[in-house]
């Protein structure tokens, strides 16, 4: 007669039916590895090639290349990428171990430490991302949920072998093996040391996105340039700066932001558009600050200093250095220390009384009609280009204008490289549930002017 188990016994992590779990280990190592490599891949692809659209770049709230240009996408000088290759490596090990092993609860225990880290891990980089970041990273967030689903599959093992049997078999399996653990340890400890040394550090190095804005022609040197000059600027009838061809074929009305990577991207794109084809096109600037401080569609802190840095724009365009503050402020607006007044006044050449002064009282008044405009239109985010009434959204430049071109062909002097990722901010609707110009002039208030000139 086949002896009867009693129902109150806990099976142990060797009898039969235990194996699903461990299988399930090494299949979520898998998939968090493969996420790993990718993620590792693309935060090299974003800082070597910021041209190149990744397959998790949704829009400007879901982004890996974003999150993977912050300084958090790196620690101990090691992309947090490859920490997470080396950490699936590890529990697909313990996987394994326990799969063909399974009369040894360690294991089981090891398990439960590895994913009690990843999720503590998981918990700090969705905080930092929401937080600190403001975006998240679509391949981040599937490595947090492969984490959790570790982290369960450890209880469940923990609950099978019951839990003061397995720590004890765990404490009497370390003891036996502490001169092997320890050799252990210090192999793990001096190749760890290896790679925090030996690992490239390309993040450091010269910036692509950053040379190719020091690359943008120089604009002309104020509105006055004399006529014969092979690009023009000026000002609208409406007061909005332009940059271009005198008597434009097209004009291109661009929506941007100075802390917008992919503003900036575009906006480079846009430059040698204009000195390839100068007597064509026209570019005309709009502010559409992505900044709870001024851009009422924004519900919660996104671009901190977008809408400062728009009024120092204006207000050097009064003081004739527009396109000059343009391209400062697309060069250095996503640096970590903000751009302030003085050091400002002082690269651009401008009058730094006549700058704070225009800060204090006016620059909320120029950069107002381009918010009413840009909600009017019901923009987005940025960069969004506007051309004969029809509004392009996180598009390439090249692929705007093709159509205009004499020869209707490919637009000159962009990149080779695929379309600028676009940047497009989640939208807060109003009481009516839409970004409608409804309740613009109660909703649309003046930032914080303390906003303007301590910085």
């Amino acid at each position: 007669m086949a002896r009867r188990t009693s129902p109150s016994r806990k099976p142990s992590n060797d009898e039969r039916g235990a194996s699903w779990p461990w299988v399930g280990v090494v299949g979520l190592a898998a998939f968090g590895l493969a996420l790993s490599i990718y993620l590792l891949q693309e935060h090299y692809v974003a800082w070597t090639n910021p041209n190149i659209k990744a397959l998790c770049d949704i829009n400007a709230s879901f982004s890996c290349s974003t999150v993977a240009r912050t300084p958090y996408a790196v620690f101990l000088g090691v992309p947090v990428a490859a920490w997470g290759v080396l950490g699936y490596l590890v529990i697909a090990g313990t996987g394994f171990w326990g799969w063909f092993d399974r009369k040894t609860s360690a294991a089981v225990t090891v398990l439960g430490l590895l994913a009690a880290v990843c999720t503590v891990t998981s918990l700090v980089l969705g905080i930092i991302s929401k937080l600190a970041i403001g975006v998240l990273c679509p391949f981040c967030v599937g490595t947090y949920g492969v984490n959790g689903a570790l982290a369960v599959l450890a209880i469940a093992l923990f609950v099978r072998s019951g839990w003061r049997q397995t720590w004890n078999d765990s404490a009497d399996f370390v003891k036996g093996h502490l001169r092997r653990g320890a050799q252990l340890s210090l192999l793990g400890s001096v190749a760890i040391g290896l790679l925090v040394w030996l690992y490239p550090k390309y993040w450091l190095q010269a910036d692509p996105l950053a040379e190719q804005l020091r690359a943008m022609p120089a604009p002309p040197p104020s509105t006055s340039a004399c006529a014969d000059s092979r690009v023009g600027a000026g000002v609208t009838a409406d007061g909005h700066p332009w940059i271009g061809a005198r008597t434009p074929k097209v004009t291109i009305t661009e929506f941007s932001d100075y802390q917008c990577p992919f503003c900036a991207l575009a906006h480079a794109k846009v430059r040698a558009l204009i000195e390839a084809h100068p007597t064509l096109i026209r570019v005309v600037h709009r502010h559409f600050p992505l900044d709870e401080a001024c851009n009422p569609i924004i519900p919660e802190p996104f671009h901190p200093n977008a809408c400062y840095y728009a009024g120092l724009a204006v207000c050097a365009g009064e003081q004739d250095k527009f396109w000059a503050a343009n391209d400062h402020l697309y060069l250095h607006g996503r640096d970590e220390k903000p751009i302030e007044v003085p050091g400002f006044s002082a690269e651009l050449g401008l009058d730094r009384q006549e700058l704070e002064k225009c800060l204090a009282d006016r620059a909320w008044s120029l950069i107002r009609p381009d918010l009413e405009d840009g909600i009017r239109l019901q923009l987005r985010g940025t960069p969004t280009f506007l051309v004969d009434g029809k509004v392009h959204m996180g598009a390439d430049p090249a692929e705007i204008i093709a159509p205009y071109l004499p020869d209707g062909g490919p637009a000159r002097a962009t990149p080779t490289k695929p379309d600028p990722r676009p940047g497009v901010a989640a939208v807060a609707p109003d009481a009516n549930g839409s970004a409608t110009p409804s309740g613009l002039a109660s909703a649309l208030a003046p930032p914080m002017p303390t906003a303007s000139v301590t910085r």
